[in-house]
This record gives structure tokens, sequence and C-alpha cells, in this order.
């Protein structure tokens, strides 16, 4: 699992009701996953990827630089509900991959994401983070309004555009003393809908060697596309004529 995650959601519990890592802990058991989910929500994703590393040299200290993008779907399925508990399945299809990989794990009352390490990818848990059945429930959601929860991240209200509201979202851990992780950017999200509806996150991972600092940066971009729990809205009736004004 990747050190940002640990210091976020691992933190709080790990939870292993779905993944096979082991026994959970005593909790409400997790029912087996049926072959169809209770909700299934789809996101459009990009990833983009920069490296720079210093490099020295006999004539001097150079910079060099890689730039990778990735971009596919994200589908987050909704298997099991225990209490406020949450089983999921996770198809991510992307273009790095070339094919859909599929990951079980399960998400906490507000944002504790439990996954199996390495699989999904950051894209995806940072949208799980949203998916909690309480998350943000117990806060207010005025512009201005700010909360820091049990994994580290700061939620701050940015705007409100009744029912969603833009979050910025905020996030300093120390990996090691060399090491440093900042996630920052803002998300929009439907408290009514109990998910996220679309996103712009920043990942910056610092590490500092002997040669100088390494820096990762991603650019997580995602836009929810489909939901099982969106209904077609009905056609209004044909008006019947009036009497009298029939040509």
């Amino acid at each position: 699992m990747k050190a940002w995650r640990q210091g976020a959601a691992f933190a709080v519990v790990t939870l292993v009701v779905l993944t096979g890592m082991g026994a959970a802990p005593p909790a409400p058991a997790v029912s087996a996953q049926p072959d169809a989910p209770l909700r299934a929500v789809s996101y459009d994703v990009s990833i983009q990827t920069h490296d720079e590393e210093l490099i020295r040299g006999r004539t001097g200290v150079g910079v060099a630089r890689e730039l990778a993008t990735d971009g596919g779907s994200v589908e987050i399925d909704i298997m099991t509900v225990a209490q406020d508990l949450l089983g999921v399945r996770v198809i991510e299809t992307m273009r790095s991959r070339g094919y859909a990989a599929v990951f079980q794990g399960n998400v906490g009352p507000q944002d504790g994401v439990h996954f199996a390490a390495e699989s999904i990818n950051d894209a995806s848990y940072v949208m799980l983070l949203f998916f909690g059945m309480r998350f943000a429930s117990d806060q207010s959601l005025a512009v201005g309004s700010a909360w820091t929860s049990a994994a580290g991240i700061r939620y701050t209200v940015r705007s409100v555009q009744s029912p969603r509201v833009t979050l910025d979202v905020l996030q300093r851990s120390n990996v090691s003393s060399a090491s440093t992780i900042i996630v920052h950017g803002t998300v929009v999200y439907d408290p009514s809908l109990l998910v996220p509806i679309s996103g712009d996150v920043i990942r910056r991972r610092i590490d500092m060697t002997q040669t100088g600092p390494l820096e990762n940066e991603e650019e997580l971009r995602f836009a929810r596309h489909a939901d099982t729990f969106d209904r077609p809205v009905a056609a209004p009736p044909a008006s019947a004529s009036t009497p009298g004004l029939a040509r």
C-alpha cells in the first residue's frame, strides 16, 4: 500500500472483511457478495504523473524529468451493506493496464478506505474517501466550514450550489524523516447521493536522497458519468387542446 494511504485510512483501522488478508476484528459481518451490485457508480478518470530528480555530474547539476499520462474509467460497485460498513468492488479499466482489473475491499462510515496493498490506483482511493455513509453527516456544509477527519484529512467548504458542495481537500503526512507527502485539491460532493461528483486532486511526494530531492506528482481528475441511482426524467404529458382554441 502506498505510504500516503497508510498515513490516512489505514491509521484508523485495517478492516479485512472482503480482501482475504486475514481475520477481521470484532465488527458487524459483511455477508457474501451477490453477483449484482446494490449500486454502481462509474467515473471517467485521468492520471498525469510528473517525476523530477536532480542529477549531479562532472559538469554540474541537471534535472531529469519524466511525464506519463493514463486514462480510462473506474466503476465503484456497492456490493453489500452491514450497518454503516460498505463492501465494495472496484473495476478499473485504464489504458496503461489494457484490461479491466477487479479489486474488493470495504469503506468505513467516514473516510476509511481498506483495500489490499498495491491494488486500486490513487484516483480510485480518493473517490472512495467520499463514499462513507456518514461522510460529513455531522458537519456543517455552509461556506467556510471546515473539519479534520480521523484520517488526518482537512476538508473545507469552498462553495455551495445546492445540493452539491465544493470541498477543498488537504493532507500533509511525513512518511519518514526524509519523505513528505502533500495531497490537495477540490472535490464536488453531493450529500444527497453520498458520492463525489467530480474532483481535481494533486498528490505530491518529496523524498530527500543523497543526491538531492526526488519529487513525484500525480494529478488525479475524475467525473461521474453514470449511476444506477439516477433515474430518467419522465417526459411531461402532452397537454390537451383547450376547447375553443383549436384551429
